[in-house]
């Protein structure tokens, strides 16, 4: 009886090792050369396909590599942002950071492609300026987007109210904090500022890390024409992580 019970604990240990085995070769690809080469045949993010081969490829991949890819380029991310300049940085391997700030007046909205202070004259009244910091690394994605509502009047610029939020898809995740007005009224010469915390997350069964991103949103008072009932205003965005 003893032998037989030994035959059986062999044979189910036998079906476990094996189990294990085929666990481990279902991932087509082991290392981050393979990995990178792969992603540069995927097609465009335009394409109908895009989100789909990028899912077969993180299914096909082994955890190990999506996560050392993934912090590889967090780091690069914030190598390249310490003092940002541009509005698209190339990352790499398909991977790309991109800001935008956009201002709308009069129910039109100005798209510029630039992170740096944009100063015009605005009409007094409501306006809005919002600042999108999207990060992508292809099998994740995140849209981190600050804005301020203001009004412009003789008095300067006053904050009505700050939004923020922020978008995932892959294997990002994400969360923002409520947003923070850190001075809300602005004289000539003054400057209005908002600010939120942002945690973009990468997580799938047993890996789970994050990074942590502050966004500021800044509006100067720069000069006041009660003449004309306009104001000159410094419009300015940067971050920083924490």
């Amino acid at each position: 009886m003893k032998k037989i019970i030994s035959m059986i604990l062999v044979l189910l240990l036998a079906i476990g090792s094996g189990s294990m085995v085929f666990a481990e070769e279902t991932y087509t690809i082991k290392d981050m050369n393979s990995f990178k080469k792969e992603l540069l045949l995927l097609p465009s993010e335009t394409s109908e396909n895009f989100e789909i081969e990028v899912e077969q490829l993180r299914k096909n991949t082994d955890p190990k590599i999506l996560e050392q890819f993934i912090k590889e380029k967090f780091k690069l991310a914030q190598e390249k942002t310490k003092n940002i300049s541009e509005g698209y940085i190339d990352l790499g391997d398909n991977c790309y950071i991109n800001v935008t700030t956009n201002t709308t007046e009069k129910n039109m909205t100005i798209k510029t492609t630039t992170p740096g202070a944009e100063t015009v004259w605005q009409k007094y009244g409501d306006h809005k300026f919002k600042a999108v910091f999207f990060v992508s690394f292809v099998v994740a994605a995140y849209e981190l987007n600050l804005e301020n509502e203001y009004t412009l009047s003789k008095d300067g610029i006053e904050i009505t109210d700050v939004s923020s939020w922020i978008d995932h898809s892959g294997l990002g995740g994400a969360s923002s904090k409520s947003p923070k007005i850190t001075k809300k009224d602005a004289k000539e010469g003054e400057t209005v500022e908002s600010n939120c915390l942002f945690e973009m997350v990468v997580g799938w069964d047993p890996v789970d890390f994050n990074r942590n991103f502050r966004m500021y949103n800044k509006i100067k008072c720069s000069e006041i024409d009660e003449q004309e009932s306009e104001v000159k205003v410094v419009k300015q965005w940067n971050g920083e992580w924490l």
